[in-house]
């Protein structure tokens, strides 16, 4: 459910900063990932705590990529 809701928001969570996006749409849009992923798993994962999972998996994907192209 994470890299679902990530992805469906990807332009907003991952873009950058500007005019048509402002911090207060992307911690709605983490907001919007967090309680689609409580929904699921209803571990009652806050906002940062949500941001560390998928920053942790992403680094996580990266790393056996770059094992994987040894």
């Amino acid at each position: 459910m994470l890299t679902t809701g990530v992805e469906k928001r990807a332009k907003l969570l991952l873009g950058t900063l500007g005019a048509s996006t402002t911090a207060a749409m992307k911690q709605r849009g983490w907001e919007g990932v967090a309680g689609e992923v409580n929904a699921v798993g209803g571990n009652g994962r806050s906002v940062s705590d949500v941001k560390k999972k998928w920053v942790s998996w992403k680094s996580g994907v990266k790393s056996r990529m770059a094992t994987m192209k040894r």
